[in-house]
């Protein structure tokens, strides 16, 4: 089921409405394709599939200074 707030329409996942009310400071939108798991189509790592979690963890590396999803 999605849901529209202020022109945005979330589509999957929870929305905090005490958030929802905050002024915004930023807004990450990531996203990852199949394309990059062709084996020498990135150079963002060696193993294809990994390239996958890369927007993740830039993101979390911008936010919180450092990756947390593989700890």
């Amino acid at each position: 089921m999605s849901r529209s707030f202020r022109g945005i329409t979330f589509v999957r996942g929870g929305i905090d409405e005490e958030f929802l009310q905050r002024k915004t400071l930023c807004i990450y939108v990531i996203a990852s394709t199949k394309t990059s798991t062709i084996p020498g189509i990135s150079l963002a790592g060696q193993v294809p599939l990994l390239t996958l979690f890369i927007s993740t963890l830039d993101v979390e590396y911008l936010y919180y200074g450092t990756p947390v999803s593989f700890q």
